[in-house]
């Protein structure tokens, strides 16, 4: 596959310490749960009204119930997709200066997702040095985002390698609207982290206009 300059290449493993991290449902999750007790509750209902349905009304009723839940999901999958789109197809570095950091984190979870990663979100506070972990294929990569007006240090890529061993990840990634200092590149360099620095970023912001 080719190589583009902004795409993991560092694949090596490391030795962790597992670590049980609990994670808040996603909105596509809990819609799922959501048209399941509605779906419950329907069929519930029925068996407990006075309506007297046969055997095979009762599961045709009770499979028309969760084809209607399932549609309804892909529908919600499909909406949240083109809410997402639409929210980020005029983004320029402009306006991901004027972003807060959280507001940042979400606009490169959604550029890896374009991607095909799977991304999950680490607590906003005691996140270990790593914002995002993108997931896909066997690989697990720890991002460290940074929105900043100035050039990034050297602490973010140390950051973002030390907290590959506790997230069980392979490789590591800083993303920033800015510019790295020498140290930093260095520092990246020598334990393969890839920096994406405002043009790396401005290159992956096309994607979404395509």
């Amino acid at each position: 596959m080719r190589r583009t300059y902004y795409q993991p290449y560092y694949r090596k493993r490391y030795p962790y310490y597992r670590r049980r991290i609990v994670k808040p449902l996603s909105t596509m999750q809990l819609l799922i749960v959501l048209l399941g007790i509605v779906a419950f509750l329907t069929i519930y209902a029925l068996s407990m009204s006075t309506i007297v349905l046969s055997t095979e009304e009762i599961i045709l009723f009770a499979a028309f119930i969760i084809l209607m839940c399932i549609g309804l999901s892909v529908a919600a999958v499909y909406a949240i997709q083109y809410v997402k789109r639409k929210r980020y197809e005029n983004v320029t570095l402009h306006s991901v200066d004027a972003m807060t950091g959280v507001e940042f984190e979400e606009f490169v979870a959604y550029l890896y997702e374009l991607q095909g990663y799977r991304v999950e979100r680490t607590p906003v506070s005691g996140d270990l040095g790593v914002d995002l972990i993108a997931i896909k294929n066997g690989e697990r990569i720890a991002i460290q985002v940074k929105r900043y007006t100035g050039s990034v240090g050297r602490s973010a890529v140390s950051d973002a390698v030390a907290g590959m061993a506790q997230y069980r990840c392979t490789s590591s990634i800083v993303v920033t609207n800015s510019y790295y200092t020498p140290l930093a590149k260095k520092l990246a360099y020598s334990n393969r982290c890839v920096l994406i620095d405002r043009m790396a970023l401005s290159t992956m912001i096309g994607s979404v206009k395509h």
